[in-house]
């Protein structure tokens, strides 16, 4: 009696355990389910972000090009100088006396060149024109002569003195054409007059180009960066005195992974802003991608054109960079932790009060957002993995839940 009672008991338990799992499994899942995800859209941005410098396109290490005493140089690092303006003087004493012997020697050279055309030429002319009307008289003459020896008047001799006068008039003549042909146009003497005022020019020249080197002038306007000698010393040619650099050609410069370099194009917007200035954000696009990648980092430097310059800036000042890769109006962004398999890329989703599993394609657009490129519908609830459901379960939305949706005001990721 006693066991059939103990009986009793044991199956009255076993079902009353059942019926309580059954309403617990029952209304566990009947419970409302606030922990998901109505998908929206929403603009997106997705951005790379790299540390770089600031560098100058245009610097310059100026040096003397001559020997000498500094005896003008009252820059100091900081200041700004224009294009033209004299950086520094060297004494140039020597030069100026050399200036004055070849302009002493070109005026020399000049009044021999007037000597040979104004005078020499002239007078050989002249020269030309008389011993030419001599020899017509001593021609008048010859006949003349021979008409007296034809009737023996006068002897041999008579004509025979004649015509060798005549012959060294005729050698006297070519000698004086020689001469005027040569000091006329395009003649011996006058090229070489003219080519002793063309060498003393050449040698004025280079003496003032030399004197030109003893004053330096700025190449293009900038800022004085070092200052690296004092009034007085004596420098050697070659010695650096003065680094120029050009405030407006900064850029800035950035190092980045080799497996980012392919979402890079030229003309992409930037943001650059100091690390010392983290409230200062320059804008800029990117102005070249260096067909080189770096064998000791496997990065690829990227320089950037900044839009305006700024007192902030300067050289080899650490900055950050933000590339805006893409933008997109509307978006559908899904967090990592929504991912029910993330090897298969599914996700869970309500359909018809219960659980699915639904493939999507995804890029990774940051560190803990996907892009969905395909597979889910604004509006969709994306369930939350943690909620533990598992394909085939019932399932009911709480209503106004979804506090986690897919959607914010503006999304920007980061390329991870």
């Amino acid at each position: 009696m006693f066991q059939l009672k103990m009986k009793k008991w044991i199956l009255a338990g076993v079902v009353i355990a059942a019926a309580a799992a059954v309403f617990v499994f029952w209304n566990g899942r009947s419970e409302p389910l606030a922990d998901y995800w109505v998908v929206q859209e929403q603009p997106f941005t997705q951005t790379v972000t790299a540390s770089g410098k600031i560098l100058a396109a245009r610097k310059i290490e100026i040096k003397s090009e001559v020997s000498g005493t500094l005896s003008n140089f009252s820059l100091n690092v900081g200041d700004a100088v224009a294009e033209g303006q004299t950086l520094f003087s060297l004494d140039g004493s020597d030069v100026e006396r050399s200036i004055q012997e070849r302009q002493a020697a070109l005026s020399a050279a000049r009044a021999r060149y007037r000597a040979v055309t104004e005078v020499s030429l002239p007078t050989a002319q002249e020269t030309v024109i008389q011993l030419e009307a001599a020899l017509e008289q001593l021609n008048k003459q010859l006949e003349d002569t021979n008409v007296l020896f034809e009737s023996g008047a006068v002897a041999k001799t008579a004509v025979d003195d004649l015509e060798h006068q005549i012959t060294l008039q005729l050698s006297k003549i070519a000698s004086a054409k020689a001469s005027a042909n040569a000091y006329a146009s395009g003649g011996a003497s006058v090229s070489e007059a003219a080519a002793g005022v063309s060498q003393a020019l050449e040698a004025l020249e280079t003496a003032k180009n030399q004197r030109q080197k003893y004053a330096v002038t700025a190449p293009f306007s900038g800022t004085v960066l070092e200052r690296l000698r004092e009034p007085g010393e004596y420098v050697q040619a070659g010695t650096t005195l003065v680094t120029l650099i050009d405030p407006s050609s900064y850029y800035a410069e950035i190092e980045l992974e080799e497996r980012k370099v392919g979402l890079i194009e030229i003309g992409q917007r930037v943001l650059v802003w100091p690390e010392s200035y983290p409230s200062k954000a320059v804008e800029a696009e990117v102005s070249k991608i260096l067909p080189k990648v770096e064998d000791a980092t496997g990065t690829v430097k990227i320089q950037i054109k900044l839009a305006s310059s700024a007192d902030f800036l300067i050289e080899n000042l650490s900055v950050q960079v933000e590339i805006v890769i893409r933008t997109l109006p509307a978006a559908i962004i899904l967090p990592a932790q929504a991912l029910w398999n993330a090897e298969a890329s599914e996700v869970l989703v309500e359909q018809d009060g219960r659980v699915a599993s639904k493939p999507v394609k995804l890029e990774a657009v940051g560190l803990s957002d996907y892009l969905v490129l395909e597979g889910l519908s604004v509006g969709e609830a994306v369930l939350d993995p943690a909620s533990e459901l598992a394909p085939g379960d019932e399932v009911i939305l709480a209503d106004g839940g979804g506090a986690n949706t897919t959607a914010e005001d503006d999304k920007t990721g980061e390329t991870p």
